[in-house]
């Protein structure tokens, strides 16, 4: 009957068994594949072809197809896995090279398995301190902010290095005149993971004559 039993259509090929609005199931014809539909959501239950039954199971001991998974990164390893039980992936570290990016001004080294990153960074090239930094209090006291091209995660130690290279004044005759001092994070509000707040100071000499300045600055990613 309609409300507890079976309905039958010759005209759209389709049986509904089961009780309309509560457990209602609908199993009909379309382009020579049977379906079996839940009528209370439209879902398809299953469907009969002429390869078998095609259908997900509620409940199963296992895959009829294996999956591997597979981890990559830091750390690489795979396992087959069926579902008829737990699997085990052994992992092995990745170390088997650096990662090198490049950019304006800049060159980061990732070691990818350490998590850890070398920032090389250009500050500038046969430049003058005083033309190229921000005086305060007096001449010889001199500073400025420079952007990282990453954020860091935590900057573990910085390096400011002036040298000669690119101009025409012996290492000694300016480079080796001026103390360099990389300020700690949260130091006038420079975050430390992205910011480098550095401060110049003339020890020696008094001619302003151009260097080349760079920073290494080493942090977690």
């Amino acid at each position: 009957t309609a409300s507890t039993g079976l309905v039958q259509s010759d005209e759209y090929h389709y049986i509904d068994m089961g009780r309309n609005g509560l457990d209602r199931m609908s199993f009909y014809n379309y382009g020579a594949v049977f379906n079996f539909i839940d009528s209370q959501n439209g879902n398809v239950v299953a469907r009969i072809t002429s390869n078998g039954i095609d259908c997900n199971s509620a409940t199963a001991n296992k895959l009829k197809t294996a999956r591997n998974i597979a981890l990559s990164g830091a750390v690489s390893g795979s396992a087959d896995f069926d579902g008829s039980g737990n699997v085990e992936i052994i992992t092995v570290p990745n170390t088997s090279g650096l990662r090198v990016v490049e950019g304006s001004g800049y060159t980061i080294t990732y070691d990818d398995y350490r998590r850890i990153a070398i920032i090389e960074l250009t500050l500038w090239t046969n430049q003058s301190i005083i033309g190229q930094t921000i005086s305060e209090s007096h001449a010889t006291n001199r500073y400025q902010i420079y952007s990282l091209p990453i954020t860091l995660k935590k900057r573990l130690s910085v390096d400011i290095q002036l040298s000669e290279g690119g101009t025409t004044t012996s290492y000694y005759g300016e480079a080796g005149e001026w103390l360099r001092y990389a300020m700690q994070d949260g130091y006038r509000g420079c975050d430390a993971a992205s910011k480098l707040f550095v401060w110049f100071k003339r020890w020696n000499g008094s001619d302003d004559q151009p260097v080349s300045a760079s920073a290494t600055i080493v942090g977690i990613f």
